[in-house]
């Protein structure tokens, strides 16, 4: 009878470890987890930079500069076997213009130089300069050229006081909602236009370029135009304040 007993007690306590056992490994996991109705948030690389509308040049250097080749690197100069000819080109609204200097030489010519002397601060051009390199592996001539886009720019250019870190962080956290779930094909780089004037205030706000978002595009003129702080006017050669236009390049990274 003892031994039925324990017989028995030893069937119920394997029934019982059996129990529990599947209890804990079919238990309910305890986590947290996302509704299937929300969306995943992406960011994107999302740009942000200041400065004039192409490279800076100042007209100290427009007013001394007489060789093409001063628009240069030397390590494009070095590259130069035979020059064919030069052009200066004005832009205007990002596009170039009949307003066209030539030259065939390094020397620039007095139409080139005029051109150079009467350049008004904000006023934009490019240097074409068509010329023959040897090809390094067959020794061959080849044809080349170089295409700066410069700006004319004061020689102190306007600053915001509070410094150009400062200020395109202010634009990133106040438009961050709107740049999350971009599609990165819609995406394009966008140009808001500003002026500093003399007294150091934001005139002529336009934007040049959409980012293919319109929010974004609202949210930045909104930012800009009601931007706290304080901007530096910028000066000429004299010391005299005059006005600068300035960029706000925003959206996908590009020219």
């Amino acid at each position: 009878m003892k031994k039925n007993v324990k017989i028995l007690s030893a069937v119920l306590l394997s029934i019982g470890l059996m129990a529990f056992s599947y209890g804990f490994m079919y238990e309910e996991p305890q986590c947290n987890t996302v509704a299937s109705d929300e969306k995943e948030v992406v960011e994107v690389d999302f740009f942000y930079d200041l400065g004039p509308r192409y490279d800076p040049i100042t007209k100290q250097f427009l007013n001394e500069v007489i060789r093409v080749t001063e628009f240069n690197t030397p390590e494009e100069n070095q590259r130069i076997v035979t020059l064919k000819s030069t052009e200066l080109i004005f832009i205007e609204n990002d596009k170039q213009t009949n307003i066209r200097f030539k030259g065939e030489s390094e020397m620039l010519t007095e139409a080139q130089l005029a051109f150079l002397h009467s350049a008004q601060y904000s006023s934009c051009f490019l240097v074409r300069t068509e010329f023959y390199s040897q090809n390094p592996v067959t020794g061959e001539a080849e044809f080349n050229y170089y295409s700066p886009h410069l700006t004319v720019v004061p020689e102190k250019q306007a600053v915001y006081k509070a410094g150009k870190e400062k200020l395109l962080a202010y634009f990133a956290k106040n438009n961050k909602e709107n740049t999350l779930n971009l599609d990165e094909k819609k995406l394009r780089p966008a140009k808001l236009y500003f002026t500093v004037d003399k007294t150091g205030q934001i005139t002529n706000v336009k934007l040049d370029r959409t980012s293919g978002y319109a929010d974004i595009d609202d949210t930045m003129i909104d930012l800009l135009t009601h931007l706290e702080g304080e901007w530096e006017a910028a000066e000429n050669e004299k010391g005299e304040k005059v006005d600068q236009e300035l960029a706000i390049s925003f959206g996908m990274l590009g020219c």
